[in-house]
């Protein structure tokens, strides 16, 4: 064989293993591009997967939310609300008033009443707090419009001597209702008795 034909043959042999090489690496590739596309492709469906429940937490959230709270089964300790609403009076020291005369003073039925907090003021202001609980939350307007009556009576008895008292009844009473409660406020600082209540439930 001369020296012309080994060339050649070399020069095939070497050409045939460079295409060789050339289609492992092909194939290297493909391989690792098909793998980045199945990856790109679990990636995108977890994420898709990720939003979809966080939408879906998202709506049960809004239709239920967290801290809301039925008014039939709302527990308030009433003992502690009448302290913290005490805190709104500044201008007068009020008296806790005995529970067997609450009924008398507010005209409502104490067979209707499991439990009342009541404290009022010597006269000189006409700042008063009084959280009743029922028994039953159908009486709890019944409370309530007995609480309106001694808000009347209260502004009709300051009107004849001290007209500014009766002017803060008019301006500084909150009367509410929430499940089985209900609320009397007269205080000076309406505001924040209102924030108080609404924390407790109260609209």
């Amino acid at each position: 064989m001369g020296q012309n034909e080994k060339r050649q043959e070399k020069k095939g042999r070497n050409m045939s293993l460079f295409l060789v090489l050339a289609g492992v690496v092909l194939l290297i590739l493909a391989a690792a591009s098909a793998a980045g596309l199945r990856k790109k492709a679990d990636t995108e469906t977890e994420e898709a997967v990720q939003s979809n429940e966080k939408n879906t937490a998202e709506t049960a959230s809004s239709a239920f939310p967290r801290d809301s709270v039925s008014s039939d089964s709302l527990e308030i300790d009433i003992e502690t609300l009448a302290g913290e609403l005490l805190g709104t009076v500044t201008s007068d020291s009020l008296t806790r008033m005995d529970e067997s005369i609450a009924g008398y003073t507010y005209f409502w039925e104490n067979e209707k009443v499991k439990d009342s907090i009541a404290y009022t003021s010597s006269g000189s202001t006409a700042c008063e707090v009084a959280v009743v609980e029922v028994y039953d939350a159908s009486d709890a307007e019944g409370i309530k419009s007995s609480l309106e009556t001694r808000v009347q009576n209260q502004r009709s008895l300051y009107a004849s001597y001290n007209t500014a008292e009766a002017e803060r009844l008019e301006s500084s009473t909150l009367i509410k209702t929430a499940g089985p409660y209900a609320v009397l406020c007269v205080c000076d600082d309406i505001r924040q008795a209102q924030e108080i209540l609404e924390a407790y439930g109260f609209e």
